[in-house]
C-alpha cells in the first residue's frame, strides 16, 4: 500500500514538524512517482529539476542534502520536483524529493540521451547531472541515480531532460 504525502508537493516545512521523519519513502502515486523526505543543509535557490546529493554518517545517508558544484559526485538522493518552481527552499526546511518514476532532470550539455541506462553524477554546475564518466569511481557509481533517459537529444547545460528514475530505494 502506498503511503501518502505528508504534505502537497512544492511545500517546504521549517517549523521542525516533520525532522523525524526524514528519510521516509512516500508512493508510489498515480504517476509511479516515489518520493523521499529530505532536510537542506543550505538554502537552495530555484529548486525545481535540481539534482540533490545526501551526506553520509558512518557509510550511512543522512538525507541532509544539498546542490553541490562538484563534478562527478554520485551521492545523488533525488531531484526536486517542478512543483517547487522558483521559491528558494530554506537552511533547515524539510522537503520531498523524487526518487522514482518519470522525472525532468536539469543536465549538463548533450550528456544524456534515450540510447542507454545511466548512472547520473553532478555537473560542475550546481544541481545539474551528467552521466557516470570513465573517471567516476565504484562507490560512486553505486550511489548514482540510475535513469533511463526519455529525450532524444542532448540540451544544453542548465536545460531539463526527461527520464526515469530508478534505484533510490
Amino acid at each position: 500500500m502506498a503511503q501518502l504525502l505528508p504534505f502537497p508537493l512544492g511545500y517546504a516545512d521549517a517549523s521542525g514538524t516533520y525532522t523525524g521523519a526524514v528519510g521516509n519513502v512516500y508512493g508510489p502515486d498515480v504517476d509511479g512517482k516515489v518520493y523521499r523526505l529530505v532536510s537542506a543543509t543550505a538554502a537552495i535557490t530555484a529548486p525545481a529539476r535540481k539534482a540533490v546529493v545526501t551526506a553520509f554518517s558512518a557509510g550511512v545517508p543522512t538525507y541532509a542534502v544539498d546542490v553541490t558544484s562538484t563534478a562527478a559526485n554520485g551521492a545523488i538522493c533525488g531531484v526536486v520536483p517542478t512543483e517547487y518552481g522558483s521559491t528558494t527552499i530554506a537552511i533547515g526546511a524539510v522537503f520531498l524529493v523524487q526518487i522514482a518514476g518519470p522525472a525532468s532532470v536539469l543536465a549538463q550539455s548533450s550528456s544524456i540521451v534515450d540510447t542507454q541506462s545511466v548512472g547520473l553524477t553532478t555537473s560542475t554546475d550546481a544541481g545539474v547531472v551528467c552521466a557516470i564518466s570513465s573517471s567516476a569511481t565504484p562507490s560512486q557509481a553505486l550511489r548514482a541515480v540510475f535513469a533511463f533517459p526519455t529525450n532524444t537529444t542532448g540540451v544544453s547545460s542548465g536545460s531539463p531532460i526527461t527520464c526515469i528514475l530508478e534505484g533510490l530505494w
